[in-house]
């Protein structure tokens, strides 16, 4: 028996705008799901993937769709996952199964209702509910209740149910704020990971690919928006 992390990441490659209801617009996405196996710690397993994601505000919620999903899995001992170029290509399995869309309603910037339908693969569902938590941001009433500062804490619901989330403030000029925000994955109302087994580790002094690090479980999300 052994542990497993799974790793959940995603980039959303965006200049963020506001949002005008009547426009479609088109973001690019990029993520891996990775298995690593700590008796293995040179050995990586997952899947890679890309795709776009169409956004459609209306006047009372904000659909979505995700299209143009290409995929490559990987399994190797000599690959570095966060630098590695994927050779993609599309999965019509997989891209049938996302197809569908699904729609949000937000409330100054937090999600509020969420609509995915409910036949839909329970890993479905969590990839889209992913896709909305990018685009939660709770920069209204979270900075108005924290005013004057540049990091604040706030309740923030999510894939994990609601979590303790950070919010840091980097610069805020010429008409752009650039924020990080972080979700502490330790401080959810439900638990997010379960290990079964054992976790076994060793120190390794001299050589940098099996040194140990204290696992984190949080989420990091960086956004520049415009407007």
């Amino acid at each position: 028996m052994f542990a497993m992390r799974v790793l959940w990441l995603t980039l959303l490659v965006v200049a963020v705008s506001g949002f005008e209801v009547g426009k479609e617009y088109v973001y690019r996405q990029k993520g891996t799901l990775h298995i690593g196996n700590p008796e293995k710690p040179l050995h990586s397993s997952g899947l890679a993937f890309r795709c776009k994601v169409f956004v459609q505000p209306k006047a009372g919620h904000t659909v979505f769709k995700i299209a143009n999903f290409e995929a490559e899995s990987f399994d190797s001992e000599n690959i570095d996952v966060s630098h590695h170029d994927f050779n993609y290509a599309s999965n019509d399995r997989l891209a049938g199964a996302l197809e569908h869309p699904f729609a949000a309603k937000f409330d100054e910037g937090k999600i509020e209702e969420i609509d995915i339908g409910k036949d839909e693969p329970l890993w479905v569902r969590n990839v889209k509910k992913g896709v909305l938590s990018l685009f939660q941001m709770d920069l209204v009433k979270g900075r108005h209740e924290h005013h004057g500062d540049n990091g604040y804490h706030v309740k923030e619901d999510g894939l994990h149910g609601p979590c303790d989330t950070l919010y840091i403030v980097h610069e805020e000029e010429h008409g752009h704020i650039e924020v990080t925000k972080v979700k502490n994955l330790d401080k959810c109302d439900h638990e997010v990971y379960a290990s079964y087994g054992r976790q076994k580790g060793t120190v390794c002094v001299n050589c940098e690919a099996q040194r140990t690090y204290q696992l984190s479980t949080t989420s990091e999300v960086y956004y520049k928006l415009k407007g």
